[in-house]
């Protein structure tokens, strides 16, 4: 199953690029909190077994589920460390 999340804010990004655009600290800021408040509301409604977070930008969205879906598993996996 797959899942898509429609924001204002996710469409704004380029075709060139898959991060906001420009890359202030605020847009970056409000495009990862939105997104992993997002994702932490469908963890907590469609509770899988596991939650892959493909890098350190990703790991906030499993504590936004932990409240509603407390034995969520986590599978983080940081790239270039």
């Amino acid at each position: 199953e797959f899942l898509m999340l429609s924001h204002d804010l996710f469409k704004a990004r380029s075709c060139d690029c898959i991060y906001p655009n420009p890359m202030s600290r605020r847009n970056v800021l409000a495009f990862f909190s939105l997104w992993n408040q997002a994702v932490g509301a469908l963890l907590a409604r469609h509770k899988p077994a596991v939650f892959h977070c493909p890098d350190f930008h990703t790991a906030l969205a499993p504590w936004y589920a932990v409240p509603e879906w407390p034995h969520l598993r986590v599978l983080l996996v940081l790239h270039n460390s």
